[in-house]
């Protein structure tokens, strides 16, 4: 076991750095088969891809069920992450990308369900306030539902996630001035789409 105590003893050191300076390490112990590193992984990535998730499928359900499916291939193939081609993020948004994908092309599926509690202010102080704030929430899903697929990807994965221009770029597998249009024309559909909502 002491591969595994100097994995806990590098995980310590490290649990307030959300960087990924040490993803590659965190692999190679997932690829000994060691579960606390695996557990690292899904504490640091489960929140992003969730909400990449949730922002294509729009179901809180079916977005934790892919989520699920997508650590469990990260535990599985783990070794098909290659540093040298880009950060493991990249490389696991582009799992849960095409997994959301596989789900949105079955027919089986509708994506109308509002807003779940995860997106809800966890502390309200006023009534007032919080129900203004689920209007505006339930607004900005509403018109986010209404983009295109690859729009809601590109949004997601900027706005949600974090990610840069170029890394999402690597993810949707465009061309970074194509993403950059993309998203631009996303953006400007969902202003368009927000102020039609107002207008009712």
């Amino acid at each position: 076991m002491p591969n595994a105590l100097k994995v806990i003893a590098k995980l310590l050191r490290s649990r307030d750095d959300d960087s990924e300076d040490n993803d590659a390490a965190l692999v190679q112990a997932v690829l000994r088969g060691e579960r606390i590193a695996f557990d690292q992984l899904v504490i640091r990535y489960h929140k992003l891809a969730y909400r990449l998730a949730y922002r294509m499928v729009q179901q809180t359900e079916l977005a934790e069920d892919i989520v699920q499916d997508c650590f469990i291939k990260v535990w599985q193939q783990a070794g098909q992450w290659q540093p040298a081609q880009g950060k493991f993020s990249t490389w696991l948004y582009q799992i849960v990308r095409n997994r959301s994908l596989d789900v949105l092309r079955s027919a089986s599926h509708r994506y109308n369900e509002p807003l779940g509690v995860e997106d809800e202010p966890e502390a309200p102080q006023q009534i007032a306030a919080v129900f203004e704030h689920q209007q505006q929430q339930v607004q900005f899903q509403q018109a986010l539902g209404l983009l295109k697929i690859d729009q809601r990807t590109a949004v997601a994965l900027v706005y949600q996630t974090g990610l840069s221009n170029k890394a999402a770029a690597q993810v949707m597998d465009l061309q970074l001035k194509a993403f950059e249009s993309l998203l631009a024309r996303a953006k400007s559909r969902l202003k368009q789409n927000l102020g039609e909502s107002n207008e009712r």
